[in-house]
């Protein structure tokens, strides 16, 4: 890991790290608003800046990028583990609403 990317995780904040945790479980905006007492449209906002920050373009690129991340800083991230049943139940939720 170069010092640019260090000072990239440096400088997320602990509502992004916590978007970034909820998007590594395939959580939807709707599951993140209401998981973090915000509106979905708030959680799109901040989804943007975060994308910005960490020069990613869509969901995809942003868990594969937080998965690599957390995996090598996990002190960073701290731990947020969903079996895989939960994030389908979550996913379909999504769908479904």
């Amino acid at each position: 890991m170069n010092i640019k990317e260090m000072a990239n995780l440096a400088e997320l904040t602990e509502i992004e790290r916590e978007l970034l945790r909820a998007l590594g479980t395939g959580a939807c905006n709707k599951q993140i608003a209401q998981a973090m007492f915000k509106s979905e449209q708030t959680v799109r906002n901040q989804l943007s800046v975060l994308f910005k920050k960490i020069n990613v373009n869509n969901r995809t690129q942003v868990a594969c990028w937080y998965r690599e991340k957390a995996n090598i800083h996990s002190e960073v991230f701290g731990t947020y583990v969903l079996l895989r049943s939960q994030v389908t139940s979550a996913n379909n939720a999504c769908i479904d609403n």
